[in-house]
C-alpha cells in the first residue's frame, strides 16, 4: 500500500477519562493488545495507557474498615469509624455469583476425572471434547470472577462517598497461608480470593475520587471486639 495518508478522527472522551486528564493524568504509548471473544474468535484492540502521580489525601477523621472474609454467601465485613465509635457492621453479600463459581468449580473438577479415564481408555476424539468444554468452564469462571471484583469495588467506593469517608483501611493479606479450616469450601474460597488483584483495582478506582488505601497489619484484627478491644472466645476471620 503506497497511496496512503493520515486522517483525523474526532472522538468524544469518556468522562472518566476526560476528568482524569483534567487532574494531571498523562497519556503514554498506546499499545495493541490480543483479546477473544465469548465464541472464541480474537481480534486486536488498541489500549490507551493514562499515568496520574498519587495525590496526598487530607485524613479527615473518618474510616471505612474492611475485613476481606470471602464465604458461600459474602465477600466482605465493612466498618465506619469516625475517631469516637464504630458502626455495624455492614455485610458485604454475594452469595448468587459465590455460588455460580463453585457450581463451575465442581463442573471442572468432574471435567479432569472425565478426561484421566478417556485417557486410560484411549478415547483421543472424547479427549478432545472434554478439553473444550473444560476451557469453557475455565472462561466462565473467569469472566464471572472478573464481575465479583468489579462488583466488590464499585460497591465500596460508594459506601465510602455516601459516608464521607476520606480512608479505607483493609488488612495485608499478602504472604498469608490458607488457615487451617475444616471446610473445604471455605479452604477454596480463601485460597482463590485475588487479594492483589482486588487492592490494584480498588487503589485506581479510590484515586478518582481521591480516597486513600492504606494496608494494614491483620494480626489481632479478628480476636479482639472493634468496640470494647478485648479478647474474643474464639479467633478467625468469622
Amino acid at each position: 500500500m503506497k497511496n496512503w495518508s493520515w486522517f483525523e478522527i474526532k472522538q468524544n472522551l469518556p468522562e472518566k477519562v476526560a476528568l482524569l486528564l483534567k487532574r494531571g493524568a498523562q497519556l503514554k504509548a498506546p499499545c495493541i493488545v490480543r483479546r477473544k471473544r465469548k465464541c472464541g474468535k480474537e481480534y486486536y484492540a488498541l489500549k490507551f495507557i493514562l499515568e496520574m502521580k498519587a495525590e496526598r489525601v487530607a485524613f479527615s477523621g473518618k474510616i471505612l474498615g474492611l475485613d476481606l472474609s470471602p464465604s458461600e454467601s459474602r465477600i466482605g465485613v465493612c466498618v465506619l469509624f469516625d475517631g469516637n465509635s464504630h458502626s455495624k457492621p455492614i455485610y458485604l453479600s454475594a452469595k448468587t455469583l459465590i455460588s455460580k463459581t463453585l457450581r463451575i468449580q465442581k463442573e471442572i473438577y468432574r471435567l479432569e476425572h472425565k478426561i484421566d479415564e478417556a485417557y486410560r481408555r484411549e478415547e483421543f476424539s472424547r479427549i478432545k471434547h472434554l478439553f473444550g468444554e473444560q476451557k469453557r468452564r475455565k472462561n466462565k469462571l473467569k469472566a464471572i470472577r472478573k464481575q465479583i471484583l468489579e462488583i466488590f469495588t464499585n460497591e465500596l467506593i460508594l459506601l465510602a462517598k455516601e459516608n464521607c469517608c476520606s480512608t479505607i483501611a483493609l488488612e495485608n493479606l499478602s504472604g498469608i497461608r490458607i488457615p487451617d479450616w475444616k471446610s473445604k469450601v471455605l479452604r477454596y474460597l480463601f485460597s482463590s480470593w485475588f487479594h492483589r488483584k482486588f487492592i490494584e483495582r480498588l487503589r485506581q478506582k479510590a484515586l478518582r475520587d481521591g480516597i486513600k488505601v492504606v494496608l494494614v497489619n491483620p494480626k489481632d484484627t479478628s480476636s479482639r471486639c472493634h468496640i470494647c478491644g478485648s479478647e474474643l472466645s474464639g479467633r478467625g476471620m468469622y
